[in-house]
């Protein structure tokens, strides 16, 4: 933060000193200079705010996901999650509607406990990228990641029956991998059913 300053005096001084150069050229190349300028200033932040507004003006991901929960997983299934649905991670579930299997219900317990999930076996899970972040490629490392490996990667108990994201790509460049309270708004939303409910 102490740096900021003086990178805005850097920043003015170099203003300042195109300014000089700009006023020793003639009126229309001078305009020109200054369209161009002004342009290049203002276009990277008008086009972020046109992907943004563009992504508001579309159905939210969540309610599409919710929806289809509604429509095609069965009435009394069990619905597995690693906490409590929470608006701006999880599409809209009815409890009176489905049973909650949650894996970190009270304090002290981990959302993330894999012995736990085979004990209960719920016969869907339900999960965002705002939980999991990136699929872990192997099953090594913290809790959490053995966890999303096990639960998304490995095939061993749930497979994905629906993914709901919307695509928000601006000029080539994914903005889903901008930071967490930037990438709240469009989640990837997960359904995952349990591969054999028999066993």
């Amino acid at each position: 933060v102490g740096l900021l300053p003086c990178l805005a005096l850097l920043a003015a001084n170099a203003l300042v000193g195109v300014g000089r150069l700009v006023g020793r050229l003639g009126r229309w190349p001078r305009a020109v200079v200054c369209t161009l300028g002004l342009l290049g200033a203002l276009a990277p932040t008008w086009a972020i705010t046109w992907a943004w507004a563009r992504l508001y003006s579309l159905e939210n991901v969540r309610t599409l996901a919710g929806e289809w929960i509604r429509e095609r997983v069965p009435a009394g299934a069990r619905l597995g999650m690693t906490r409590w649905p929470w608006q701006f991670e999880m599409p809209p579930i009815d409890p009176r509607r489905y049973r909650l299997v949650v894996l970190a219900k009270r304090p002290g317990e981990s959302p993330w406990d894999i012995v736990r999930l085979r004990r209960l076996r719920p016969d869907y899970f339900v999960t965002s990228s705002l939980e999991f972040g990136k699929i872990p490629k192997d099953g090594s490392g913290d809790a959490r990641r053995r966890f999303w490996h096990y639960v998304l990667a490995s095939g061993a108990m749930y497979r994905v029956v629906a993914k709901f994201e919307v695509p928000h790509p601006l000029f080539g460049t994914d903005l889903s991998g901008f930071p967490e309270d930037m990438r709240y708004v469009n989640p990837t939303i997960l359904v995952l059913e349990l591969i054999d409910r028999r066993a």
